[in-house]
């Protein structure tokens, strides 16, 4: 009989313990925490059970050096903090006696135990240097309901290459599994913009030339877009106004690597005389990036890309006396006819 009561005792006593470690493993398995609620970009959490536990990571980061373009070969860095926290309940982890039994039983390291956390990029350019301070990192195991974080920084260099538009970045973070511990993955998306580089070139095709007076000559200029950005090119010249000088288009858009012309028209003076002179001129291209709707292109403050050229106007000209000319040829045929007829008369 006695013996009897003790099984059923010990019955009792296992039925006891089993039946808390449900009540206290229960709000594991049926609600998310709330550092997991908060946590709105998690990709690979595991959703707890009676022999393992999920695992959170939360990242935060200042993203304040992002908020303008990115200067061309400069580094930029961003602060990043990486908080960590387990599942593991505060009462089921106290009903186990002695620190390092608990520590091998849920954490799988009966001393100090720690976590990995690793950290990468995705979708990385190759116009651009982009890489953590710190990519691989150990923290000491938090406690139940605790939490540890660490700090880094994501490192960002945009090449002379980088397109100057918006591009989007994935960062990782990811825990390993750590005895009773699932391990854990969260993706974070980070934006930012390369400066824009007003990189142009300018040829003009035979920039010297030789005219008569008054003669028309036109000059191609050609602009390549080595700017990493579609860019708008405005043209305005240097030019005598004697020379009548005329430019179409006025303006130009440019992709990346694109070819775009213009003509530069000018006639030569011909005023009376003798014409033996060479003649400088300069065409200015402005380039500005090219804008959003409505964008006021005078805040850009980007120098322009000059070309020379000399015109030499040459020769003899009677431009202005073709008046007399007329009358002296009028002249010299009335006089002419005169002639003839007196001539007749004498016979």
């Amino acid at each position: 009989m006695i013996k009897n009561l003790k099984m059923v005792k010990s019955l009792f006593i296992v039925g006891s313990l089993l039946l808390s470690i449900f009540i206290v493993i229960s709000p594991v398995i049926s609600a998310k925490s709330d550092f997991e609620l908060l946590n709105k970009e998690t990709n690979n959490g595991g959703t707890g059970g009676l022999l393992s536990f999920p695992a959170y990571i939360y990242i935060t980061t200042d993203e304040s050096a992002l908020k303008k373009p990115l200067i061309i070969d400069q580094s930029v860095t961003v602060p990043i903090n990486i908080t960590y926290k387990h599942g593991v309940p505060k009462q089921l982890y106290n009903l186990i006696p002695g620190q390092l039994i608990k520590n091998q039983f849920f954490f799988g390291s009966a001393m100090a135990p720690q976590i990995q956390i690793t950290l990468s990029v995705v979708e990385k350019p190759d116009w651009a240097n982009i890489y953590f301070t710190q990519p691989s990192v150990l923290m000491d195991m938090p406690m139940p309901e605790e939490k540890s974080t660490i700090s880094t920084e994501l490192v960002i260099s945009p090449y002379r290459e980088a397109p100057a538009r918006p591009y989007t970045i994935t960062i990782l973070a990811s825990s390993n599994a750590a005895g009773k511990v699932q391990s854990f993955t969260l993706s974070k998306s980070i934006t930012f913009t390369p400066s824009y580089i007003p990189m142009i070139n300018v040829e003009v095709e035979k920039p010297m030339r030789e005219v008569s007076p008054k003669e028309t000559v036109n000059f191609i200029v050609k602009v390549t877009n080595n700017a990493n950005k579609n860019t708008i090119v405005k043209f305005s010249y240097n030019a005598p106004k004697e020379w009548a000088p005329i430019i179409n288009p006025r303006e130009i858009e440019l992709p990346p690597l694109g070819i775009g012309e213009a003509t530069f028209s000018v006639q030569a003076p011909y005023g009376i005389g003798w014409h033996d002179k060479t003649t400088s001129m300069e065409i200015i291209c402005q380039p500005y990036p090219s804008p959003i709707s409505g964008e006021d292109l005078s805040k850009y403050e980007i120098a322009a890309q000059t070309a020379d050229i000399r015109v030499t106007n040459y020769g003899f000209s009677i431009a202005g006396i073709e008046p007399f000319l007329v009358l002296l040829v009028i002249i010299v045929i009335a006089l002419a006819i005169v002639w003839s007829y007196q001539k007749k008369e004498k016979k």
